[in-house]
């Protein structure tokens, strides 16, 4: 008992005692995180804790039990020992970035180290001696056998041998490989692991080549099986801390983005998902208690313009200000949402009755009245809000939305106001959807026609003709064109009427019309901002064989001001190109007579306001001698439309007006009639 290895003992019990806790946390791992791509560390941790406690056991037998006990345990753990090879070549080829020849030469040794365990397993249970020879079961010579080499048998120099090539392969691997792929091979431990083995290995290695040291000299030194294992048990308890380690980052950073998904971080208030959760919660809630619930939703007016205006810098301080103001007025009786760029929702819990909830929606927009002072800029903003009782306004999530949407456009209308849902949004919803459906159908199937409106000079002979669609459907939905022309401009059908348009007057023109008078058609939106429409229309009438001075383009004086930058340069391309330009409903806004000394246009098209107030209306009747007077100096012809009687027609004859349109001639007619009377 007196040289009893107490130091060896307690680093072997220490070392067991961290493979237990590795392999613990391995289980935890594998059963609680659900990461299957342990399973081989976990398989690591097991086998180690069984090496030391094979070794302990081993140790132990050999100076308190029978010889047999000692032999039997000296002889599993060696052979034991060779399970570590095939572990470390498994782990060698989970390192990637080797290339195809390393690859082959990991699957040749992996295949090797399995067949050596087998083998040398085998050849033990046929003859022990060949492993280890001649032990006394003293605990002395038990623990000196492998430095000094009396008792080694040629199976375990073979395995020493293999071990220490291992080892070193693995180290170069590791060396050359494994440092970049710290996501799966921790660094500081590799490099730990690694110091350690190649300690044992030199250890291992002078005393085989000077085995005449003095035996007394190395008592305190461990033996060069458990310096391998010592080296996996550290690479491993590396790649446990790594995965712990990640897994805690992964739920921090899974909570970070939880927060950011239901909160809005930029205002510091819930946000649309956790609006949507915490409605259909509440939804489900006040349905089981048969209450009500009060939702006030709002968006600001023209906020895009202020974006525009001022930047979006302040745009969003503006909106912080508002969020601010909000929250101090009603919190903590409602919950604020942001459920959109500039829409909120406010979900008052307090509210019993529907005038609670009114006045919390008068008291939004009033609020908004003092203005936000910003970045020494001074905002006036607007919103318009909607009401909602819940479930009566909607009993699920996307229906509650759906209803917020159409009662906030509807109070868009008049702006800086609120409106409570009724049904009869609904049914006015329902009716502009099933118009849209109508019309989409109708272009498909070609319900549509042209007819034409004659615009005469003061002899009442047709110059022009205006071409101007019409509905040849049966559905009595649709009615006149000036309801359907929004809708499907609102609709985003107008590319499609557009094309439908000029087709149709072309081939009228090709066909019918050839060169007896020219036609007029309707500028939309969308051709008056498109850079290549002159090209295209240009191209378009030389293929049916029309001079383009024979078209006359018409665009509203309302569009031309909202698009002037671009609808002028665009008029200017379509004027080049020889067609005539037309301001049409001229005198209807107010900013007109500032560019139209710039305007390429050919003539202007009085609105009919002017037409139905004279004679009689002696401020009307000044104005429209000064328009027309203004017009020729500009070297602009003057078309006046909506005459309905002949003084309105002789009156405007008097002061000079070139071309008359209006209902006292005709009505749209289709063109075959058309020419028939006119021509």
């Amino acid at each position: 008992m007196a040289g009893f290895p107490k130091l060896y003992i307690t680093l072997t019990m220490l070392f067991a005692g961290i493979s237990l806790c590795s392999m613990l946390q391995f289980v935890y791992v594998y059963a609680v995180l659900r990461k299957r791509d342990v399973i081989l560390s976990l398989v690591v941790s097991c086998a180690v804790l069984i090496y030391l406690t094979a070794d302990l056991v081993a140790l132990y037998c050999s100076y308190f039990c029978p010889r047999r006990a000692a032999d039997f345990f000296l002889a599993f753990r060696e052979i034991f020992v060779l399970v570590f090879p095939v572990v470390l070549q498994a782990y060698i080829m989970r390192i990637k970035g080797q290339g195809a020849l390393l690859e082959k030469i990991n699957s040749i040794l992996l295949s090797a180290a399995v067949g050596a365990f087998l083998l040398i397993a085998g050849i033990t249970l046929y003859n022990p001696d060949l492993l280890i020879r001649g032990l006394s079961g003293s605990g002395e010579v038990f623990y000196q056998m492998q430095i000094h080499g009396e008792s080694m048998g040629p199976l375990l120099v073979i395995k020493n041998i293999m071990l220490i090539i291992y080892a070193v392969y693995s180290i170069f691997i590791v060396m050359i490989f494994g440092m970049s792929r710290q996501d799966v091979y921790p660094a500081r431990y590799m490099i730990a692991g690694i110091i350690i083995i190649t300690y044992f290995i030199s250890f291992y290695v002078y005393y085989i080549i000077f085995p005449s040291g003095s035996r007394g000299s190395v008592i305190g030194l461990p033996l060069f099986n458990l310096g391998l294992v010592i080296c996996i048990l550290f690479i491993n308890w590396g790649r446990i801390k790594m995965i712990i380690e990640r897994s805690e980052q992964l739920e921090i950073e899974k909570s970070v983005l939880e927060f950011s998904i239901y909160n809005d971080v930029s205002l510091n208030i819930p946000g649309r998902i956790a609006f949507q959760k915490d409605l259909a919660d509440e939804l489900i809630s006040i349905g089981a208690r048969g209450e009500s619930l009060f939702v006030v939703f709002f968006d600001v007016d023209d906020f895009q313009s202020l974006n525009e205006s001022y930047g979006e810098n302040v745009g969003d301080d503006v909106l912080k200000m508002l969020v601010e103001r909000i929250i101090e007025l009603f919190s903590p009786q409602s919950s604020l949402y942001r459920i959109g760029g500039d829409e909120f929702a406010l979900m008052l819990w307090d509210a019993a009755e529907i005038e609670q909830a009114r006045d919390t929606a008068g008291k939004i927009i009033t609020c908004l009245r003092n203005p936000f002072r910003v970045s020494g800029i001074t905002c006036m903003i607007t919103a318009s809000a909607g009401v909602l009782s819940l479930p009566h306004d909607g009993s699920d999530v996307d229906t509650v939305l759906s209803n917020a949407y159409r009662v906030i456009s509807s109070a868009k209308k008049k702006k800086n106001s609120f409106q409570v849902f009724t049904p009869d949004l609904l049914d006015i919803t329902k009716g502009k959807i099933h118009v849209v459906n109508i019309l989409r159908n109708s272009i498909i199937k070609n319900e549509f026609t042209l007819h034409y409106q004659p615009i005469v000079d003061s002899n009442k002979n047709l110059v022009h003709a205006e071409a101007l669609l019409r509905y040849m459907g049966s559905d009595t939905h649709i009615g006149s064109p000036e309801k359907y022309l929004p809708v499907l401009e609102n609709a985003g059908l107008m590319k499609e009427i557009d094309n439908m348009v000029v087709h149709k007057a072309f081939h009228d023109m090709e066909v019918k019309i050839k060169s007896r008078f020219s036609t007029s058609i309707n500028l939309s939106t969308g051709q008056l901002v498109d850079p290549a429409y002159s090209s295209f229309l240009s191209s378009f009438a030389a293929q049916h064989g029309i001079e383009n001075r024979r078209i006359m383009l018409e665009v509203t004086e309302d569009r031309l001001m909202e698009n002037i930058a671009e609808g002028r340069e665009n008029l200017a391309r379509l004027k080049e190109s020889g067609f005539m330009i037309a301001i049409d409903d001229f005198g209807k806004g107010f900013s007109s007579l500032t560019y139209l000394a710039e305007l390429p246009a050919d003539i202007l098209k009085l609105d009919m306001v002017f037409t139905r107030s004279v004679p009689g209306d002696s401020r009307k009747e000044a104005m429209v001698h000064h328009i027309i007077e203004l017009a020729h100096s500009l070297d602009l012809r003057v078309i006046a439309e909506g005459f309905e009687t002949l003084e309105q027609f002789e009156f405007f004859r008097n002061l000079g007006c070139d071309l008359f349109q209006g209902y006292y001639f005709a009505r749209p007619m289709p063109l075959d009639l058309l020419i028939t009377k006119y021509l």
